[in-house]
This record gives C-alpha cells, structure tokens and sequence, in this order.
C-alpha cells in the first residue's frame, strides 16, 4: 500500500511562515534514512535545532513550539495543539509493509493483528493522505 503518510507540522501558536521556522529532523541512526533525505533537501542546515532517532520526541518537540519537522499525518492531523506547514518539496508517498514469516499466516493472532492493521488503515485513510 502506498500513502502519503507524512507531513511537515508546527505548533499551532506558532504562525510563523516555512521561511521563518526552526526545524527538527531524524538523526543519523534513526532507521529513517527517507525521511531525514527528503527533510535534509529542504531545511537549511542552520536551522535545524534538534535531531533524534524517535518520532514521539520529535512530536513532543513540535507540541512544545521548538520548530517544524516531518511527522505522520495520523498524529498531526488529529491534534489540535499543531498545524501543517507547506514545505517547497513535496514527500513522495512510501510504501507500506506488513511483514511475517509464511509459516505464521494461518495464525489466529497474527490474522487478528493483520485483520486489526487493515482495518485501521481503512478507517483512518483521510489521516494518511489529508490530500484525499
């Protein structure tokens, strides 16, 4: 499945235009080697006030007004305390992959968690792509 599960997001108080934010980013050991590319290509280096490996940090961190970073739709368009910010480039949709070994697909609990996956994609499409 492909979705275009990100974007960028402020604090909502804080009305400062793109040309104007501070950022935060993904850190080099993150595992998030897209995400801090497509970040890296648009927020001037200068400006980039803190990095971290997880995503809840970076969210605490936008919630508490330290600047702008790459967040999941799902989480930024459901909070009421953040805002979106147009950034000039827009983030390709990534590929999404549910993973288990075949000898577990006839599993009850792991048919449970993938029947569970689906159905809260379905249910929260509009949060993965707000485009839609």
């Amino acid at each position: 499945m492909r979705v275009s599960s990100r974007n960028s997001y402020a604090a909502a108080n804080d009305t400062r235009p793109f040309e104007e934010q501070r950022f935060l980013g993904y850190d080099d050991d993150s595992g998030h080697d897209t995400l801090k590319h497509y970040f890296d290509n648009w927020a001037p280096a200068d400006r980039v006030v803190m990095r971290s490996n997880m995503t809840q940090t970076l969210l605490e961190g936008v919630r508490a007004g330290l600047g702008c970073a790459v967040l999941p739709c799902f989480a930024g368009e459901r909070d009421g305390v953040l805002r979106r910010v147009s950034v000039p480039e827009e983030m390709m949709p990534m590929t999404l992959w549910l993973v288990y070994h075949e000898d577990l697909r006839r599993s009850p609990r792991l048919r449970a968690a993938v029947d569970l996956v689906d159905t809260m994609i379905e249910t929260n499409k509009s949060a993965l792509d707000p485009a839609t």
